[in-house]
């Protein structure tokens, strides 16, 4: 976002920070201009909670234009520096939180939208009248893809911040990243699909900031369900109406109804959708942290937690059962998910999330015996294929390994089929496979785009 230096201003004798603008910004007049107004703008804010714009100011280096910017010098460490040393307690969180949400409300009042809130972006200063705590937000107009509308590619309100404070009070109340992933297309990902791990905060929070938290995490509406045929290439995609915010949906076995999940964290609940009609029903009577699932030809649903075991759920009166797996935290692992429910009801295949580097392996559930094996010690996702095989995902490439539906073993060694395939935080591999046997999956260099 630029480099910034402490100075002198010689004219009154007070210290400032000196901020040199990018280059993509001091060489584009439109970004130019607009970060031009949005300062003029801030300098008359005159707030205590953010940091005050002297001027914009000009110089000359090598033959070209230099624009910087002359600020406030705020003393004391950022946010992200305190985060670095723990997790933030409840009520210390509030008194720093409170002076950044009366900052942002006093830019969204004129029109000004930060776009890159983010603990870096916070300073935690002294104030030398009374010696307390002086918090001030920095560098407002610097647009950087965070907020989904901005993952998306799509315009920006004042609702991009709020987000964002949202996810800097998650970081400070739990010392941990919200959204997170190797690259940045994986953190992309993260923030328009994933929830915040609601469980890592902490037991003695107040309901208020909890609710503040889910109401400031809130993604926009925009993923509504859309059906089209693979047959045609042409404009036939359909909304469905009505299921804004559906995540994770799958097919019935017979494909008229579509199920999804609806909410976040450990407040999901399901719902389906006829295909032909649009109707909507219930499927769950309560709520849940369910993820991911699959539909069986008996009439349950088979669904996955993001830090619990498996459970069944009646069709006919949206009832879950206890636990039919036991997540065995002594081996290490922390969750059951992405069920495959076999032939038969011969048992589920899933993916058991590991304590360790947040890795995974398929394993497998014994509907005869009720026993656990693992399948796979590295992979996700794998799908049962007619043929007699088991498709999985492991390190971006998906292999493909007999499976003998019998004994639930594996058969032979697995031979790669894809390689470069896109992945996601908790071993999701992006592909599904037909009843017929066609392959669609999302490669990890192109995520745009779908690959038959």
């Amino acid at each position: 976002m630029g480099e910034v230096y402490r100075a002198t201003d010689p004219k009154l004798g007070r210290e400032v920070a000196i901020k040199v603008l990018p280059d993509a910004v001091a060489a584009d007049p439109d970004r130019l201009a607009r970060f031009e107004r949005e300062a003029k703008a801030l300098a008359a804010l005159n707030h205590p909670n953010v940091a005050t714009i002297y001027g914009i100011e000009q110089a000359t280096l090598d033959g070209r234009a230099l624009p910087f910017l002359v600020m406030e010098l705020v003393e004391g460490p950022t946010l992200a520096e305190r985060i670095e040393r723990g997790a933030l307690g409840w009520r210390e969180a509030a008194r720093i939180f409170l002076e950044i949400a009366r900052g942002l409300e006093a830019a969204h009042e004129r029109g000004i939208v930060h776009r890159d809130l983010k603990p870096a972006n916070v300073k935690i200063g002294i104030d030398e009248a009374s010696g307390g705590g002086r918090v001030k937000v920095l560098d407002f107009g610097l647009a950087k893809a965070m907020a989904p509308e901005q993952a998306r590619g799509a315009e920006v309100d004042k609702r991009a911040d709020i987000w964002a404070f949202g996810v800097c009070l998650f970081e400070a109340l739990t010392g941990r990243v919200t959204f997170d992933g190797d690259t940045l297309p994986d953190k992309l990902a993260s923030v328009l699909k994933e929830d915040p791990d609601w469980v890592l905060l902490p037991e003695d929070l107040p309901p208020v900031l909890v609710s503040l938290l889910r109401r400031c995490l809130v993604k926009p509406a925009g993923g509504r369900l859309r059906v089209r045929s693979l047959d045609s290439f042409d404009d036939s995609t359909r909304v469905i109406t009505g299921t804004d915010g559906a995540l994770y949906p799958f097919f019935s076995p017979d494909s008229e109804w579509i199920g999804y999940f609806k909410g976040g964290g450990g407040v999901r609940t399901l719902y389906r959708v006829n295909v032909e009609s649009g109707s909507i029903l219930p499927i769950t009577t309560g709520t849940h942290p369910g993820y991911r699932a699959d539909w069986g030809a008996d009439g349950t649903i088979v669904m996955g937690e993001q830090r619990g075991a498996m459970r069944r759920i009646d069709i006919a009166t949206g009832e879950l059962d206890e636990h039919f797996t036991q997540v065995n935290a002594d081996d290490g692992e922390i969750a059951h998910v992405h069920p495959e429910m076999l032939p038969d009801g011969r048992g589920v295949v899933f993916t058991s999330l590991e304590v360790e580097d947040s890795s995974t392996r398929i394993r497998v559930w014994d509907a005869r015996s009720g026993e656990i094996r693992t399948l796979v010690p590295r992979g996700g996702e794998a799908r049962y294929l007619s043929s007699g095989h088991l498709l999985y995902g492991v390190d971006g490439n998906l292999l493909l390994v007999g499976f003998d539906l019998e004994t639930l073993t594996i058969v032979g060694d697995p031979r790669s089929i894809v390689q470069g395939i896109a992945t996601g935080n908790l071993g999701e591999a992006y592909f599904d496979v037909s009843d017929n046997g066609t392959l669609i999956y999302l490669p990890g260099s192109a995520q745009q785009e779908l690959l038959l």
